[in-house]
C-alpha cells in the first residue's frame, strides 16, 4: 500500500527459493512459539524453536504471483530428515497457499535440519543434499 509497483526497481523478484521454510511449517500450523511463550514458557518445546515467532509475521498466506512477484516461481526445498520441519505438513500449506510452487522432499539418508549448510562447510565432497539444493537453485535462475 503506498509502495511502487513490483516491477519498479528491486522490488520486482523473479523467483524464490525457500530452503527448509519454517514460513510453512511450524507456525502455520498453529505452533507458533510467540504464542506459546505467552503462557509462561520459554522457549516453545512443542517445535523447538525460537521464543519469539508469531504466526501473523512468519506466515505466507498468500501466493506472491497474485501480487507480481516470483512470476518465474517458488521453490522448496525439504529434508524428510528434518526433525524441526514437519514436511508433510509444510508440504500441504505451501501448496494451500502457493499451489504453483515446485516442492521438492530430499530422501536422502541420514539428513538432518541444516545438513545441506554442513556439506557446504566440508567443500562439497559428498554432498547429496547440496546437489539437491543446486539443482533447485539453478531451475529458479533460469
Amino acid at each position: 500500500d503506498g509502495l511502487p509497483s513490483p516491477s519498479a526497481g528491486f522490488r520486482s523478484v523473479h523467483s524464490a527459493v525457500f530452503l527448509e521454510p519454517m514460513v510453512f511449517g511450524d507456525t502455520s500450523a498453529g505452533l507458533s512459539c510467540g504464542m506459546v511463550n505467552t503462557l509462561g514458557l520459554d522457549i516453545n518445546l512443542a517445535s523447538l524453536s525460537n521464543r519469539g515467532g508469531v504466526p501473523w509475521k512468519e506466515t505466507m498466506f498468500y501466493n506472491p504471483s497474485d501480487h507480481g512477484q516470483c512470476l518465474g516461481g517458488v521453490y522448496v526445498y525439504a529434508n524428510l530428515g528434518d526433525m524441526l520441519l514437519e514436511v508433510k505438513s509444510t508440504e500441504a500449506f505451501c501448496q494451500k497457499y502457493v499451489p504453483g510452487a515446485r516442492f521438492h522432499i530430499d530422501k536422502t539418508w541420514g539428513s538432518f535440519h541444516g545438513r545441506f549448510l554442513v556439506e557446504v562447510w566440508c567443500g562439497g565432497i559428498f554432498a547429496p543434499c547440496l546437489s539437491h539444493v543446486r539443482t533447485l537453485v539453478q531451475m529458479a535462475v533460469t
